[in-house]
């Protein structure tokens, strides 16, 4: 079967990573270590990865909007937060890609027969990237260089 070619990109992945956070971070360590088991075609460590990585990036995007609350303390509770308790449709878009990447990351953590797909893991992989880059230029109002 042919491998997929689509728009994913790990160099936008690295430079936005790089613009928010540093090299010791869950965000940081875990999207590139989540590219690399993809490119291995070892998909569920993959999902896995993302998945780290994709809670970390749910931690920041919460503290920026809900700085003075108290925080939920599961993913799905920031998310289901962020989401709902939001009116900017820009917030629940990249809520919604997150509650995706929770979902297939939940799909490996949790007994189940599936065995996770390469465009499961891309999914994973692609919707992170976006959700990501809509934070960084859009919420955040970063400039970054790939």
């Amino acid at each position: 079967m042919a491998r997929i070619s689509l728009p994913l990109s790990p160099l936008k992945i690295y430079g936005l990573t790089n613009a928010i956070c540093k090299p010791d971070t869950p965000l940081y360590k875990n999207s590139r270590e989540a590219i690399y088991d993809f490119e291995k075609m070892q998909y569920g460590s993959c999902l896995l990865k993302i998945g780290i990585a994709s809670e970390a990036l749910t931690d920041m995007f919460y503290f920026h909007l809900f700085k003075n609350e108290k925080i939920p303390s599961t993913w799905e509770g920031k998310l289901n937060r962020i989401y709902h308790g939001e009116r900017n449709d820009l917030a629940k878009f990249i809520a919604s890609l997150l509650f995706l990447v929770k979902w297939l990351r939940n799909m490996v953590t949790h007994p189940t027969f599936y065995k996770p797909s390469e465009e499961d893991s891309y999914l994973a992989l692609l919707s992170f990237q976006i959700g990501l880059e809509k934070y960084v230029k859009d919420i955040l109002k970063m400039k970054v260089i790939y």
